[in-house]
């Protein structure tokens, strides 16, 4: 009976190392977004996510990875402002990198109303062909 059972644990310890791992595949985390009023009933928009699971290539000794991204905003009313900040991470370090920041700043006019709003990452991992969105709530409020 203990043979059984030592058997089992074997098969199942196998099993659940197999296939991909969970680090392997493209994940969004720590998402930010703040609104800064400049006084002409503009604003200033700061955003920030943190990215994993991304593929990195390795050449010389040295990791390189190579992530795009374009950054949505979702008004109050539900219109869409597509690519209001478009970016590029290509990271090169002699460690694997475990997580890199995306970042995005851009203004908006007196044409938008305080609300709630959505900030939308589109990230794509290019060396991996992985694509991933990441959405953050994010209040424009007059004080």
């Amino acid at each position: 009976m203990k043979k059984f059972y030592f058997a089992a644990l074997i098969i199942m310890l196998a099993l659940t190392g197999c296939g991909s791992k969970e680090s392997d595949k493209l994940q969004a985390f720590s998402r930010e977004a703040f609104a800064y009023d400049l006084g002409d009933g503009g604003w200033d928009i700061n955003t920030t996510v943190r990215i994993k699971g991304f593929k990195q290539t390795e050449v010389n000794n040295k990791f390189t990875s190579n992530v795009t991204y374009s950054v949505d905003l979702i008004t109050p009313s539900g219109d869409k402002k597509a690519k209001l900040y478009t970016g590029t991470s290509n990271q090169e370090s002699k460690e694997k990198l475990s997580d890199v920041p995306l970042e995005a700043q851009f203004e908006l006019d007196s044409t938008y109303i305080a609300g709630k709003y959505k900030v939308i990452y589109n990230i794509t991992d290019e060396l991996g062909n992985q694509k991933i969105t990441a959405e953050k709530e994010l209040e424009l409020a007059n004080d």
